[in-house]
Parts: structure tokens; C-alpha cells; sequence
């Protein structure tokens, strides 16, 4: 008898979950022990439930695929993680996080049953290389650092990973930065910050603005070298001709 595998699956489109617990239902050696809206509650159940196999979207709310990721300790990892997307821009990304799958939606019943059979190899011991490259991101990640920025508010001293903010303007002497629904002020020269939390992924698009490059939804050309980007909570910013080149690398 196979062993037993167990899986969350983490989408916050209902549809989606239903297509896949249909597809999983034909698995005799599958269990789905928990379906999760946001990456928030993923992360909670994953660290409780200790899941064997993750079916995981990029894009939802609270938290999304990779910030859940980054969340988790390296034990707390499933052996499979498989991310189930719309968006087909950040496979690479997927697969630096040790993801052994990447199926971009919609997907064929066969194209699901493969990312399966393919997880089924990788908990069975069978995807040895996968686990070396784990095994050597896992290192880098502890070995990289980004500082916190300290935001000092009425309540005390905000401490803001660089990672988690989506979008900075300049603010004369200060920098706000926009945080989920939070905007948090901070004594520093824009310039010096951007270059502060480039590592962070943040990518400077005017001489006043800077944008979370895992943020942007789309880009629209502005004319003149200048472009149009819209975020995922919809916020829009307009880069300058100068910073064209960043733009365009976030594209790729």
C-alpha cells in the first residue's frame, strides 16, 4: 500500500480549490487535510498540519505564495511544493524557492496528474537532486540579510521588513512607505533608502517614487520612455524617461 500523502491546498479562488479536490478525489493515496483563502491561514495550517504536499497560488490575499514561503522555517517546509497560478511570471522565482512544479492555470487533468506523479517521486526520496538545490537555497536565504527599517509612530518604533513594503515616494527629508493598507514615515534621504532595500527587490521608477517589483500587476507604455505601472491593490504610478531601463527589467 502507498504511502499516504497529505496536502493543503491554498487558493483563494473557490473555483479553483473545487477543480483541484475533484482532480485529487481520483488519487486513492491523497488526503486533503485543509483548503485555505489567504496565505495567512495557510501559513497557520501548514505550521500545524505539517503537510507532506502544498498546492499553492502566487497572488492571494493577506499573504501571498512566497511571503508564506519565506514565513516558513526550513523544516517546516513541505517535501513537495507545487504552485498553481495564473501568473506565469515568477517560475524562476518558484523554482529558486524549491518548488518541484509550476502549473500555470488553466491546466489540462493530465498536465495535474504529471505535478502529482512528480510530487509523489519527490516524497518518496525519489527527486534527490531537488532536495541538494533546497538543501543550498536554504543556506543563502540564512545567510542573507536585509535590516528592518525602523518607522517611529505614536505607539513606538515600527520595525518594516523591506520585502514586505509596495511602493516608497519621497517626502522632502523623509520617505513614506506604503505597506498594505499602512503608510509609514521615515527620516531618510529617498535616494539612500533605494539603494537600502534594492535587495529587497524595491526598484526605483522616478526621481520621487520606487515600486516592489512582485508588486506590479501590469505596465502600460506612457509615451516618451515613460510608463504607466498599476500595482495589485490598483494603486498607479508613472515612472520618468530616465528610469525607463528599470521598468523594462521589471518586464522580464
Amino acid at each position: 500500500m502507498s504511502e499516504r500523502i497529505t496536502v493543503i491546498l491554498a487558493d483563494d479562488e473557490p473555483p479553483a480549490r473545487l477543480r483541484m479536490r475533484s482532480l485529487l478525489a481520483a488519487e486513492p493515496d491523497i488526503e486533503i487535510v485543509a483548503e485555505c483563502e489567504s496565505g495567512s491561514r495557510a501559513l497557520e495550517r501548514v505550521r500545524i498540519l505539517r503537510p507532506k504536499l502544498l498546492l499553492l497560488d502566487v497572488r492571494m490575499p493577506e499573504l501571498d505564495g512566497f511571503g508564506l514561503l519565506r514565513l516558513l522555517e526550513t523544516t517546516e517546509r513541505p517535501p513537495a511544493i507545487v504552485f498553481v497560478t495564473a501568473h506565469d511570471a515568477y517560475a524562476v522565482r518558484a523554482f529558486e524557492e524549491a518548488a518541484i512544479d509550476y502549473l500555470l492555470k488553466p491546466y489540462t487533468d493530465e498536465r495535474f496528474a504529471e505535478a502529482i506523479a512528480r510530487a509523489r517521486r519527490s516524497i518518496a526520496g525519489g527527486d534527490a537532486g531537488r532536495r541538494a538545490i533546497e538543501r543550498l537555497l536554504a543556506a543563502g536565504r540564512r545567510t542573507e540579510r536585509i535590516d528592518p527599517i525602523a518607522c517611529r509612530t505614536r505607539e513606538g518604533v515600527h520595525l518594516v521588513d523591506p520585502r514586505e513594503i509596495d511602493w516608497i515616494a519621497s517626502d522632502g527629508n523623509y520617505a513614506l512607505l506604503h505597506v498594505g493598507p499602512a503608510t509609514l514615515r521615515v527620516r531618510e534621504a529617498f535616494s539612500e533608502l533605494c539603494e537600502r532595500v534594492a535587495a529587497a527587490g524595491v526598484v526605483r521608477i522616478h526621481r520621487t517614487y520606487a515600486v516592489n517589483r512582485d508588486r506590479v500587476f501590469r505596465i502600460e507604455p506612457w509615451g516618451s520612455g515613460e510608463y504607466l505601472l498599476v500595482l495589485r491593490d490598483g494603486t498607479k504610478i508613472q515612472s520618468s524617461r530616465r528610469y525607463g531601463d528599470a521598468v523594462r527589467a521589471i518586464a522580464r
